[in-house]
């Protein structure tokens, strides 16, 4: 158990969570994309993310990241459910922030995610790929 503040500050905690962690998810798959398509191990490459700034949930383990993207984008179906979740908790952190004047960054990350579709399931198929043995059934 956690204390958090007042009574009432666990949902904002969850929802301040929840943005950190969509935010990090998303640049995080173009940037592994980017060092993949440039000749990057990313098993390899992810303890000199953890030792660095590039430290997140996904640089737990050489194969945390495939792992979870696989995870996620294992079927089109399962990706797009996720997305629509990420998409509620954006719209629940600008609802929550709109006391806290402009959020130029939330907004641009809500308007990005309405566009997410093939090619980001694309670059998270291939994260999930990037491990030795690594597949995901791309036809669900």
């Amino acid at each position: 158990m956690f204390h958090c503040g007042a009574l009432g500050t666990g949902q904002a905690t969850k929802i301040v969570n929840n943005l950190v962690g969509i935010s990090m998810l998303m640049v995080a798959a173009e940037a592994y994309r980017i060092g993949i398509e440039n000749g990057l191990s990313l098993p390899d490459a992810i303890p000199v993310f953890e030792a660095g700034t590039g430290r997140n949930f996904l640089t737990v383990t050489p194969h945390a990241a495939s792992e979870a993207y696989a995870a996620w984008a294992g079927t089109r179906g399962e990706f797009d459910a996720l997305q629509s979740i990420i998409t509620k908790d954006i719209d629940l952190a600008l609802s929550l922030g709109e006391a806290a004047g402009p959020l130029p960054m939330t907004n641009a990350l809500r308007a990005v995610l309405a566009g997410v579709g093939d090619e980001t399931f694309e670059t998270w198929s291939l994260i999930a790929n990037s491990a030795p043995g690594g597949e995901v059934d791309d036809h669900g």
